[in-house]
């Protein structure tokens, strides 16, 4: 599951229900990276300075998917 973070600032992307120390990758749809982490005790955190209504596309392990920041 993937949400925004309230409590970080805007763009901030955080990805739940990774397994642990899976890689997890932030992109422009244009494929420039914007952030990485590794998934530990099930998330990982990735700050952007992406705007809302932005597109990104978020890479877990091998699956990818493209979000809207909110």
């Amino acid at each position: 599951m993937l949400t925004p973070n309230p409590w970080r600032l805007t763009g901030t992307l955080t990805i739940e229900n990774a397994e642990e120390g899976q890689p997890v990758a932030a992109y422009t749809t244009d494929g420039r990276q914007l952030g990485t982490a590794t998934a530990w005790q099930g998330h990982a955190v990735i700050a952007t300075r992406l705007q809302p209504g932005s597109i990104a596309v978020v890479k877990v392990g091998q699956k990818s998917v493209k979000v809207v920041v909110m």
